[in-house]
């Protein structure tokens, strides 16, 4: 299989809408948003801000920036314009990306309008990179990434160079930047995670915290890194309820033959813990009763898709999947490669169907 058409990140937003982007994709739209940079003036060194949610578009910025060799400054998503300004000053950061709006706890939070009348303070910032509709001297709007080529060579590093510059909380005391180094970062999560914790390509990796901590970029790391697959989510772990964070884990995309192995582990491990938590491999949740007793389903994308469609997309081609997905009532842009075609189908037509524990296995 062509591992660049695998799946790279899932995405889940608080309102339960989900997506993807495969390694193709991805590499297209890093190269759109460091093309882009470079147009606006961005060089090798240069310190460019992520004040953004757990979206798709936070990790292509974010490594859209250390592509063209500026260093990334992750912001927490939940700071007030006090926090954000005051670490753009201590970095001299010269852009920040950021965001119309995002979702927490059910709140509505305008991210960008929390800051926007402040970032005047911040004489070292030239451009601001907005997911979103407002227009500005100095905004730069996410759909004009789409203007540029979608190829980009990576800019040659020295091992020591700066890469990311994490801030400590503040809490107690003025916020410290910490300084990671190109090679000291893929080092430490190559033996922490690679070694210690044997992860390998055939994993996924869920870690539900903020871009703006070093797990943000710790997550970005590892999965990239290895080759494998990572589920983010906007939002917060339990809510709207607790089982918040439990669904992206069930919903095991499998992608490998050899996933057996894991599947029986993972299907055991659930069962017993819900009887060590309920006393019972079944468990009330709202109107249903999940049972976590193994063996789960296996299910293949393909006969889900066939049998809640109709469709059959074996052998269809991109062109052929785009036209599936309009014949159900999916909308669909010119973005949108063979892997995320399907998923979209999937996801909007049958996966709503499974509401006991299953193992959704590869096309």
């Amino acid at each position: 299989k062509d591992f660049f058409k695998e799946t790279f990140i899932y995405s889940e937003r608080e309102d339960g809408k989900e997506s993807s982007i495969t390694y193709e994709e991805f590499d297209k739209q890093i190269s759109k948003v460091g093309n882009s940079l470079k147009i606006n003036g961005f060089k090798k060194g240069d310190v460019i801000a992520l004040y953004m949610p757990q979206f798709i578009e936070t990790y292509i910025a974010y490594f859209a920036i250390l592509k063209i060799g500026c260093v990334v400054l992750p912001l927490f998503s939940g700071y007030g314009s006090k926090a954000v300004i005051e670490r753009l000053n201590i970095a001299k950061a010269k852009g920040i990306f950021t965001v119309e709006k995002t979702f927490r706890k059910g709140k509505e939070l305008r991210m960008f309008d929390l800051v926007k009348s402040d970032l005047n303070q911040v004489q070292s910032l030239n451009k601001i990179f907005l997911l979103g509709k407002d227009t500005g001297k100095k905004i730069f709007n996410w759909e004009n990434f789409n203007n540029v080529s979608e190829k980009l060579n990576t800019e040659e590093m020295n091992s020591e160079d700066p890469a990311i510059i994490h801030f400590t909380s503040g809490t107690t005391g003025k916020p410290k930047g910490c300084v990671y180094t190109h090679v000291g970062l893929v080092s430490k999560m190559s033996f922490d995670e690679g070694v210690l914790a044997d992860f390998k390509q055939n994993d996924i990796h869920l870690c539900m915290a903020d871009m703006g901590w070093m797990v943000g970029s710790k997550s970005a790391t590892i999965a990239s890194l290895h080759g494998a697959k990572m589920v983010i989510a906007e939002g917060v772990p339990d809510f709207p309820d607790e089982v918040r964070f439990w669904k992206p884990v069930l919903e095991l995309y499998v992608a490998y033959e050899d996933y057996h192995w894991m599947m029986e582990t993972t299907e055991n491990l659930f069962g017993e813990l819900a009887k060590a938590v309920h006393g019972s491999s079944e468990v009330p949740l709202g109107e249903h009763t999940i049972n976590f007793a193994p063996p789960y389903a296996r299910v293949t994308m393909r006969d889900a898709i066939l049998e809640h469609t109709g469709v059959d997309i074996d052998g269809l081609d991109e062109a052929g999947l785009r036209k599936a997905c309009e014949s159900q009532g999916i909308e669909t842009d010119d973005s949108m490669g063979r892997g995320k075609l399907i998923d979209e189908l999937f996801g909007e037509k049958c996966e709503h169907h499974f509401i006991q524990p299953t193992f959704i296995m590869d096309y």
